[in-house]
């Protein structure tokens, strides 16, 4: 009896300080009537959905800034993974992986941004295979399974891609999706074909079929990022009762210990501590590794973990506890001689067929028809290598201006955004070409109207600002009276280099790229340097049906700059001096998708701006069937390399050794010592508030996404997701978004 007054007189002294603490601020605190924590993947495809009921007023609170025009630029992305854009988190010092990282700690890159990881991550849209939700069904999750979740994914693509499985695919919801085509189309078809050797069809691989090669599905719209922000924020600016406060951190979520109720949350926002209340509910979308942190700092996870750090429990969950990871490995590099083909064919001695679809050797992507022609050079025709290359870039600059399929331009409304919330005033609006059709597909921008958008490297600043009164300012450009758009442009372009260290890159692209990009939002800018995309069951899947284990992530080496994909990884300098020299070649990346291996997260401490304590356990499982995975993927890709189709380009491996791994011969044991050194964590974590039936000792939250023993709290990202997705989480995240605001609609609205 004294052990349960003693707990009683805790409770209520617990209490007593939660509600002096509190009652001061919320007595002035602004309602709304559902408050969403993140705006990023799923946050923002909640507020677009719960903000279409007029009565319900939102605020969407995220601790990122705006978008700007260097988000936009494809070839951008591996640059932004070390900015401010994310979160700069690191894993701990891993055991099993992650060897060959600085201090053995993985980078676990996640967008800092309004747009979330879609404002800076490789774009990839894969919805997954139809077993990873019947799995989830299988854990009680009867409502998540495949039947139920694919009109999602459905409603909310437009898809406008090649090789599309109509009966799968739809058009016109929010989410704009192209093909990135590849940069160097020789060596992509080589690879297809390499793939036919080898048992691996061209397929879409979000649609029926998932064991195969495909061209990537990414969200872009014309050449440039088509974030989450741009598809379902800007299209509702208008709203008036919708608020997004960019710049602006959920430090605690306010939960009372008497009622188990959560009413809204605690936030800084420009230096100042801000309380907003929820009448109806509190949403956590602040993706796996935050959702999580926040959660056990507002008193919801282990009790042990939290009262370690004196903080009082409010629920006993397992937040945290059940965290997957996909691992990757990175040290599968080929050079090539592209003059076996590439050279006969430039000289007009070979003629090849291509069915990939793609402008010309180098240019992006754009869902135009052109390029579905043979290849045919006439020798005849072909004097010398100099007068070919005259022609061949003749014939480019006219087929940019004469695309039968392509003539018409798209005029949009471009701004820049200002303030910390989307208003109507907050867009610079341009005045809408009303000689021009805005009906198709495939239409490209005209310059003038990019005027308002341009590229930053014209931008006499840095890409980066944390400032933002300064990043909202509109940085609109208007050229001298007397000289071109492009001429200007190149200025600009010279002016940076010289004045901007950072923007290092633009050296790596030519005036004629930079050109190509600001006008038709085409060419190596309008890229990634990713070729293609397949999905692989190994030799040693023991799974009986066509559930891939492993993708393949094919990637063009850069010449000049070498493996610039690697930029956000935390390797070592040592193991990029040896793998990341400028060579032609490409890099397989081998992803685990379904690891066995299980982490964790947990608080460093109770100070919400440090990252917390990441331990995914990489490639820890005791039967070791996630090395022997992989290792099963090296083999596979090895196999395709030594066949025909890849010979005739010359394909060698590139036989540079890890000091570590030297003393084997590039046999298994190598292979087994390389995996623990070049493997890197992709940030597809999930997990970290699992979704499950009330029974389960590692469930957080039930099938309608909300928080066990909290009332009106609820959790929809990643960090949900029971069992691992087969492939990225982009897609899944923004399913769940819409499933949960479905959910949220039908228990209100009456």
């Amino acid at each position: 009896m004294l052990v349960a007054d003693i707990q009683l007189c805790h409770e209520l002294k617990e209490s007593a300080k939660y509600l002096l603490r509190t009652f001061k601020a919320i007595t002035g605190a602004e309602e709304y009537d559902f408050i969403i924590v993140g705006g990023g993947t799923a946050g923002l495809t909640l507020a677009h959905r719960l903000s279409e009921e007029p009565r319900w007023r939102t605020l969407v609170l995220e601790a990122g800034g705006l978008e700007t025009t260097v988000t936009e630029v494809p070839a951008m992305q591996p640059q932004l993974q070390t900015t401010a854009y994310t979160w700069g988190y690191k894993t701990c010092a891993q055991k099993h992986a992650c060897l060959g990282s600085v201090g053995n700690m993985c980078s676990v890159v996640k967008g800092k941004a309004v747009g979330g990881d879609t404002a800076i991550n490789d774009m990839l849209y894969t919805r997954g295979h139809p077993r990873d939700y019947d799995l989830w069904a299988d854990t009680g999750m009867k409502g998540w399974c495949w039947d139920n979740v694919l009109p999602y994914f459905k409603n909310m693509e437009d898809a406008c891609v090649e090789d599309m499985d109509r009966k799968f695919r739809h058009y016109g919801g929010p989410i704009h999706l192209e093909n990135l085509y590849p940069s160097d189309r020789i060596l992509a078809e080589h690879f297809l074909k390499a793939g036919l050797e080898s048992g691996l069809e061209r397929i879409d691989y979000n649609g029926k079929e998932h064991l195969g090669l495909g061209l990537p599905q990414v969200i872009t719209k014309h050449g440039k990022r088509h974030s989450v922000a741009k598809a379902y924020l800007k299209p509702i600016k208008d709203r008036k009762n919708l608020e997004l406060s960019p710049y602006s951190q959920v430090i605690e979520v306010l939960v009372s210990p008497i009622t188990k109720e959560a009413h809204g949350v605690t936030y800084v926002h420009d230096g100042k501590v801000f309380i907003a209340k929820a009448t109806k509910e509190v949403i956590l979308a602040a993706g796996a590794i935050n959702t999580p942190q926040l959660l056990m700092l507002s008193g919801i996870g282990r009790k042990s973990d939290l009262e370690h750090f004196g903080i009082h429990p409010v629920a006993d969950l397992a937040v945290g506890k059940s965290l997957k990871d996909q691992v990757s490995f990175v040290g599968l590099n080929f050079v090539y001689d592209p003059l076996h083909e590439k050279h006969a064919i430039q000289h007009g001695i070979l003629t090849v067929q291509t069915d990939l679809t793609s402008q010309s050797v180098g240019e992006g992507q754009s869902s135009t028809n052109e390029g579905r022609h043979q290849i045919k050079e006439d020798h005849h025709h072909v004097k010398e290598e100099h007068h070919h290359e005259k022609e061949e870039h003749h014939h480019n600059k006219e087929e940019h201006h004469y695309d039968k399929e392509d003539n018409h331009h798209v005029k949009e409304d471009n701004h820049h955004d200002k303030g910390d919330h989307y208003h109507k005033e907050d867009y610079h609006k341009v005045k809408e070409d009303t000689h021009h059709h805005s009906d198709s597909y495939h239409h490209v921008k005209d310059p003038a109207i990019e005027l308002v958008n341009v590229l930053e490297i014209k931008e006499k600043r840095p890409p980066i600002s944390l400032d933002i009164r300064y990043e909202t300012k509109d940085h609109t450009f208007i050229p001298q009276i007397g000289v071109s758009y492009e001429q200007e442009l190149l200025q600009r372009k010279e002016e940076t280099i010289k004045q901007e260290s950072e923007m290092h890159w633009v050296n790596d692209h030519s005036d004629e790229d930079i050109i190509k990009y600001l006008r038709y939002g085409k060419g190596p800018l309008s890229t990634t340097g990713l070729q293609l995309i397949g999905y692989v069951k190994t030799e040693f899947s023991r799974d009986k049906t066509d559930y891939p284990d492993v993708q393949l992530l094919i990637k063009k080496t850069h010449p000049k700059g070498g493996c610039y994909h690697f930029k956000g990884a935390n390797l070592r300098k040592d193991l990029k001096d040896i793998f990341c020299k400028p060579y032609e070649g490409f890099n397989v990346e081998i992803v685990l998708l379904h690891p066995k291996s299980k982490g964790f997260i947990k608080l460093n401490d109770v100070d919400p701006y440090h990252q917390p304590y990441i331990n995914p356990m990489a490639l820890s499982d005791e039967d070791e069937y996630d090395v022997s995975t992989l290792m099963a993927g090296i083999r596979k890709v090895l196999n395709m390399m030594n066949g025909p189709a890849m010979q005739k380009l010359g394909v060698k491996l590139v036989k540079e050794k890890i000091p570590e791994c030297d003393q084997a011969i590039f046999n298994d044991e190598y292979w087994k010592c390389a995996i623990k050194y070049m493997s890197v964590v992709r940030g597809q974590v999930t997990g970290t508030a699992k979704m499950g039936i009330v029974t389960q000792k590692d469930a957080v939250v039930d099938e309608d996404l909300k928080v066990y023993g909290v009332n009106k709290l609820r959790v929809a990202d990643a960090s949900v997701i029971p069992v691992s997705i087969t492939g990225n989480l982009m897609a899944p995240e923004i399913m769940i978004a819409e499933k949960a605001a479905e959910i949220v609609k039908k228990c209100y609205m009456v």
